[in-house]
């Protein structure tokens, strides 16, 4: 298995290819809609599915479980680009299984999607002038102001500080943490996950591939709609 700086050095590397630097939050969902041969499809996948990557020759696909909170969608998003670009594999389902239960390759997606979506740097340096801590112990006022502005899940930030040595109370790991984030001002959008209206979702190429055989009539107006149905596109 890869060890952690080796990921953190991926996952740098993939932020630069696309663009962005090394101590800004990243918004993933515009991302993965804004590359190219990228489509994106949410779907109310079972439990035990998180999501999925499929490479198809140049066309690339990622399917993420909206039945999960936005702030796990976020990370499960980056997780599969790990799959895409940095193993380059055809088709991975990722499961939702226990840490001691996944393979190396599920455990090193994890780690780089840690740090593809939270930096080492930009870490350190929200905690030192947003949180203005001078030690590695934080609070769970001090957690759920990190995983507002990087915009993760709970449990993947509490990981994500485990990964660099930060310290907390153990208590957090049952924290409710949409009751303390409103206390602290913010809505519950992070924690919460898709209304069932929009739990089916297709973005991306697959779109303009769409549009661009019906510009030139390759497939009827029935096809055409048939299509967008099969892609959840209601418009």
């Amino acid at each position: 298995m890869k060890n952690n700086t080796d990921l953190n050095e991926e996952a740098l590397y993939l932020r630069k290819e696309f663009g962005i630097d090394f101590t800004s939050p990243v918004d993933i969902f515009s991302l993965i809609g804004n590359l190219d041969s990228m489509t994106t499809i949410l779907y109310p996948f079972s439990n035990n599915i998180s999501g999925i990557s499929i490479k198809i020759e140049s066309e690339r696909i990622i399917a993420i479980n909206s039945t999960q909170s936005y702030g796990r969608q976020r990370f499960t998003a980056a997780h599969e680009l790990y799959h895409l670009f940095i193993e380059e594999e055809n088709m991975v389902i990722c499961e939702n299984v226990e840490w001691e239960q996944k393979p190396d390759s599920e455990k090193e997606a994890d780690i780089f999607a840690s740090y593809f979506l939270i930096p080492d740097e930009a870490l350190k340096q929200f905690i030192e002038k947003n949180l203005n801590r001078d030690n590695k112990h934080l609070t769970a006022e001090d957690v759920i102001e990190i995983q507002q502005y990087f915009q993760i899940s709970h449990k993947a930030t509490l990981y994500r500080l485990k990964i660099d040595k930060y310290s907390y109370d153990k208590e957090l790991w049952d924290l409710k943490a949409i009751d303390l984030a409103k206390k602290q001002g913010y809505n519950k959008k992070l924690y919460q996950s898709n209304s069932k209206m929009k739990q089916y979702k297709t973005t991306g190429n697959y779109i303009k591939k769409l549009e661009e055989i019906r510009s030139k009539n390759i497939i009827s107006q029935g096809k055409y709609e048939e299509l967008q149905r099969e892609a959840f596109i209601n418009d």
